[in-house]
């Protein structure tokens, strides 16, 4: 069965860049015309790939609230940035 794939599906696959697609429509790389290329996936993984984006822009939408509120940078991070930051410098 082929479902289709929403765009916080889309972007989830995006992890490794696709080939790029020449106006007439074949991979440059493979010389395949891009019409023909499928793919198949369950409906467990669709709902897994957007319970994934989901949760990522849950997170991405605290952090955001969290830096404009100010309340992100803590004396931790800091400190850990820190003393990151000099470990590499130390090893140069």
């Amino acid at each position: 069965m082929v479902h289709s794939i929403s765009m916080a599906g889309r972007a989830a696959l995006a992890a490794e860049p696709l080939p790029e697609v020449d106006r007439g429509g074949a991979l440059r790389d493979r010389g395949v015309a891009a019409e023909s290329d499928r793919l198949l996936l369950s409906a467990d993984a669709l709902r897994g790939m957007e319970d994934a984006a989901r949760g990522r822009q849950l997170r991405l939408a605290a952090l955001r609230a969290s830096i404009q509120s100010g309340t992100y940078l803590t004396a931790e991070k800091l400190d850990a940035a820190v003393w990151r930051l000099h470990a590499e410098l130390g090893r140069s």
